[in-house]
């Protein structure tokens, strides 16, 4: 579930598929998506000598791009694909892409506005980080080995914070960093909780970072 940039409207996915656009005020259904049929034909794809055909969406985003209103949608065969819902009563599927995982279900998904650039978390513990300009894959980030529960983009900063289910939270440096540094991990922490006299890893459900700007 996601909202739009004003918080009108509520986009709601279900595993089918299927995205509902209700306004938020009224509770009224103003559209609906049907993320695997791009042309009348459940069956049809961009294109047919690719199988891109997707079900079930794991992880959904709302974007403000170049005046345009982009929906992001992950799917549970390693697709990814942006809708531009400009219009409230129709949308159109302008970008597509599969195997950034290799082939790993997505498990969660970010966007950052400043840096141009998407990120995605996978069951597998990978982190993708893509441009949202050519939708492909720019580079992977390494730090986990558990499903990635959580991932933020720092804003200002060429940063990316991750939170996985083993309770290991890495930061990692992007594009727009020090060229050096670019999808490498720069520390970690564990997430401990003390039992009796011993130490034990909570797992990572959600984050939520928060920063001070420089006011000067």
């Amino acid at each position: 579930m996601c909202f739009d940039d004003r918080h009108r409207k509520v986009y709601i996915a279900d595993a089918m598929g299927i995205v509902r656009c209700f306004n938020v005020n009224s509770g009224s259904l103003i559209n609906i998506i049907h993320t695997c049929d791009v042309s009348g034909d459940e069956h049809a794809t961009l294109n047919d000598s690719t199988d891109l055909i997707s079900k079930e969406i794991l992880a959904m985003r709302y974007y403000t791009h170049a005046d345009s209103f982009i929906l992001v949608t992950c799917h549970i065969n390693d697709t990814v694909k942006a809708w531009d819902v400009s219009q409230s009563e129709s949308t159109e599927l302008i970008k597509i892409s599969q195997g950034g995982h290799s082939n790993e279900n997505i498990s969660v998904m970010e966007i950052s506005d400043h840096l141009c650039m998407f990120a995605t978390g996978s069951f597998a513990g990978e982190i993708v980080v893509w441009d949202f300009e050519t939708f492909l894959p720019i580079g992977q980030l390494k730090g986990h080995k558990s499903t990635v529960k959580s991932i933020q983009f720092v804003e200002g900063h060429a940063l990316l914070v991750s939170g996985c289910g083993s309770g290991i939270v890495c930061v990692h440096s992007v594009r727009g960093g020090p060229v050096r540094l670019i999808n490498t991990c720069l520390g970690k922490f564990v997430n401990l909780e003390l039992h009796g006299e011993s130490y034990l890893n909570i797992g990572i459900a959600s984050m939520l970072i928060f920063y001070r700007k420089n006011e000067d």
